[in-house]
């Protein structure tokens, strides 16, 4: 997984950390710390399942931040003048 761009929108961004949160969560568990990866895995699944919840309740979230920048950038439009 990475982080791609589509239409000025970036995506990705969250399947992105998580690749690199479960390598470091399995170096966690590699160096014999138990205890310590189930309480980071908790903290994430809190943190993400917190963080769909809130996206989902405010409406002005999933819109995406960078559409409403983008409206305000583009030029308006100059009719064709046909002489």
């Amino acid at each position: 997984m990475s982080m791609m761009s589509r239409d000025g929108q970036i995506q990705g961004v969250t399947s992105a950390a998580v690749v690199w949160l479960m390598a470091g969560l399995g170096m966690i568990i590699a160096f014999d710390y138990g205890r310590q990866a189930l309480l980071l895995c908790g903290f994430v699944l809190f943190v993400l399942v917190g963080l769909d919840k809130v996206e989902s309740t405010f409406s002005a979230l999933r819109r995406g931040v960078h559409r409403k920048w983008e409206s305000s950038r583009k030029k308006p439009e100059i009719p064709d003048q046909q002489a």
